[in-house]
C-alpha cells in the first residue's frame, strides 16, 4: 500500500501560477483522472507526487488505526474476488516489505516535514491563484483500489486554524479544503 498527496483545485484556479508555486516548493501539479474519486462538478484534482509515492510523508501521520482497518478492508476485497488465502497471505507479506523498505531518497527540494506543507499552503493561497487549495491524503493499492467508486468527505479549514499539529492528524481519504 502507497501513499498519494493529490491537490483538489476549483475549476476557475490558475492552474500555471498554482503548479509553479507547488514546484517552488518540490512538488508536481499534474493533473489526473481517478475514476476510484468523485469530486464536486468543476473541480480538477491533480497529484503533487514526485516519483513513484509519497509513503513517510508527515500529513495525515497520526492514523495507525485507520491503516488497520483499510488492510482489514483490502484482504475482505481480495476475499471476495476469489483470491485464495495462501495468496492473500503472500500479497499482504510482499505489501509490507514494501512498506518497511526506506523511503527512496528525494532531493533536498522535496516537501517533507509538516512546516514545508505549512508554507506550501499558504503560499499557494497567498498568491490568489485560486480561492481555495484542497489536500487529499490517499492510501492505495495502485491497481487494487480501482473498483470502488467514493466520494470522500471533506473538512474546510480556515487558513488561519493552519498549524503543524492539524495536518499531523488530517485524516487519509478525507479533503481537507483551506480557504483564505
Amino acid at each position: 500500500m502507497c501513499t498519494f498527496i493529490h491537490a483538489v483545485l476549483p475549476a476557475h484556479a490558475d492552474l500555471a501560477a498554482v503548479s509553479s508555486i507547488l514546484q517552488a516548493h518540490g512538488r508536481a501539479c499534474t493533473p489526473i483522472v481517478n475514476a476510484g474519486l468523485r469530486l464536486n462538478a468543476g473541480e480538477l484534482l491533480c497529484s503533487t507526487t514526485v516519483g513513484h509515492c509519497d509513503c513517510g510523508t508527515p500529513l495525515a501521520s497520526s492514523q495507525g488505526a485507520i491503516a488497520d482497518e483499510k488492510e482489514a478492508q483490502w484482504r475482505d476485497r481480495m476475499r471476495r474476488k476469489g483470491w485464495s488465502p495462501a495468496r492473500i497471505a503472500r500479497a499482504d507479506l510482499q505489501r509490507r516489505a514494501a512498506a518497511e523498505r526506506p523511503a527512496t531518497t528525494r532531493t533536498s527540494d522535496v516537501v517533507t516535514s509538516l512546516s514545508e506543507w505549512r508554507t506550501l499552503i499558504e503560499a499557494v493561497l497567498q498568491s490568489r491563484a485560486t480561492t481555495s487549495f484542497g489536500v487529499l491524503v490517499e492510501s492505495s493499492d495502485r491497481g487494487h483500489d480501482q473498483d470502488v467508486v467514493r466520494t470522500p468527505d471533506r473538512e474546510c479549514v480556515r487558513l488561519a486554524s493552519l498549524d503543524d499539529a492539524m495536518l499531523e492528524s488530517m485524516r487519509q481519504d478525507v479533503i481537507h479544503e483551506f480557504r483564505r
